[in-house]
This record gives structure tokens, sequence and C-alpha cells, in this order.
């Protein structure tokens, strides 16, 4: 008992009954919110799978065009050393021309 109260002037939110009803409330709203948790953690799951599957996607698509770069990369070669050698047959006959001249 509050000593600096008399008893009619004790705040009712002191009352046992209150106090019984903002327990009930409270864990209504504990349950209600452990939904929300469960909803949280499987829009967190779906987020992240859908992340696993991009980056999967990505993968593959990095990887597919690193190969065919590495594929066009050989073609190059191959046709700027075939262009070497034409140039350096086309020299030999130019200098074979240059000689018929002179």
């Amino acid at each position: 008992m509050d000593r600096l109260r008399p008893h009619e002037l004790l705040d009712k939110r002191y009352s046992p009954v209150i106090s019984g009803k903002m327990k009930e409330m409270l864990e209504l709203v504990e349950g209600r919110t452990d939904g929300f948790d469960s909803i949280e953690e499987q829009f967190r799951n779906f987020v992240l799978d859908s992340l696993n599957v991009n980056a999967k996607k990505m993968n593959e698509l990095v990887n597919s065009t690193t190969e065919k770069l590495a594929e066009r990369d050989e073609n190059l070669k191959d046709m700027v050393s075939a262009m070497k050698k034409e140039i350096e047959e086309l020299k030999g006959e130019l200098t074979i021309y240059k000689a018929e001249f002179e």
C-alpha cells in the first residue's frame, strides 16, 4: 500500500486484475509478432534463394562468354599468323620483282 495516498486514491494500474489483463495482452502481442518473425524468415529465405539462382545464372553466362571470347582469341591469333605468313610471301615476291626491274 502506498503510504502517501489513501487507499481510495490508489492508481488503477496497480490492480492485480489490470496487471493480469496487461499480461494477457502482452502475450497476445508476442504471439502475433512471432508470426511476423516467421514471415520475415520465410521472406529472407525466398530472397536468398532467388539471389542464389540469379548468381548461378550469372556465373553460367560469364563462363559461357569467357569460353566464346577465348575461342575468338584463338581464331584471331590464327588469322594474324596467316596474315604474317602471307605478308612474308608478298615481301619475297616484291623482292623478286624489284630485282627484275633493276
